[in-house]
């Protein structure tokens, strides 16, 4: 089976000076500077596309971390107020320390100490 050349591309191609295949080089230079274009666009999206897939799931993570931190500084907030509060020292008074509640206050009177 042979190619059969329009009349059309064998005048362009066979001029005197050559045009016609300079003109066939610079199109194909064309389509190899197009087909870089293109493919040097698409290499940029997917790049880009793999760069925010990758930074959507570190900022899950993330998030995922300051809920866990979250619950953990709630709890702490939870038992730095009972450690404050009056039943909880008192507690830690009579546990830890032997004190016993005040059940009679007795006072002293001192009288001849003051001249």
């Amino acid at each position: 089976m042979s190619y059969r050349r329009s009349p059309e591309i064998l005048a362009k191609s066979s001029g005197p000076r050559g045009e016609g295949r300079r003109l066939g080089r610079m199109s194909l230079g064309a389509a190899l500077a197009a087909s870089a274009l293109l493919f040097a666009i698409g290499f940029l999206y997917v790049h880009q596309s793999a760069l925010l897939l990758e930074l959507t799931a570190q900022q899950e993570e993330l998030s995922l971390a300051v809920k866990r931190i979250e619950q953990i500084n709630d709890a702490l907030v939870v038992r730095h107020d009972a450690a404050l509060s009056l039943e909880h020292v008192a507690e830690t008074a009579l546990r830890e320390m032997g004190m016993v509640p005040p059940e009679v206050v007795y006072y002293v009177p001192l009288h001849d100490v003051a001249k």
